[in-house]
């Protein structure tokens, strides 16, 4: 029989228990970026197809909505590729495995 005081697995605090967002790392929010980058590259050569057929108008429709999830993966990118402990931003590269500046382990 267990004691009420002791024993056991302590509970996990909310610190370690990471889930949804708060569980992506750096290497995974590199990739993360790379498909928005993909994405905006598909709609924007979609829209050049269309642009060659001479569809002007979904030709603009799809250069501008190529620019904005260049847009939505650049504040991705600025806001999620920082270091945990310092808060410096760190260059997008899946080989880093500390922080340059305060050697955190960022995976």
């Amino acid at each position: 029989m267990k004691s009420c005081l002791g024993g056991g697995r302590p509970p996990q605090s909310i610190m370690e228990k990471k889930e949804g967002l708060a569980a992506m790392n750096l290497y995974k929010w590199c990739w993360v970026i790379r498909g928005v980058a993909a994405l905006c590259a598909v709609v924007f050569l979609i829209g050049a197809a269309f642009g060659a057929k001479g569809d002007m108008s979904t030709f603009r429709s799809l250069r501008a909505v190529a620019i904005g999830i260049l847009a939505v993966g650049f504040v991705i990118a600025v806001i999620t590729l920082r270091c945990p402990r310092c808060g410096k931003s760190i260059r997008m590269n899946t080989k880093m495995k500390v922080c340059p500046y305060c050697g955190e382990k960022l995976i």
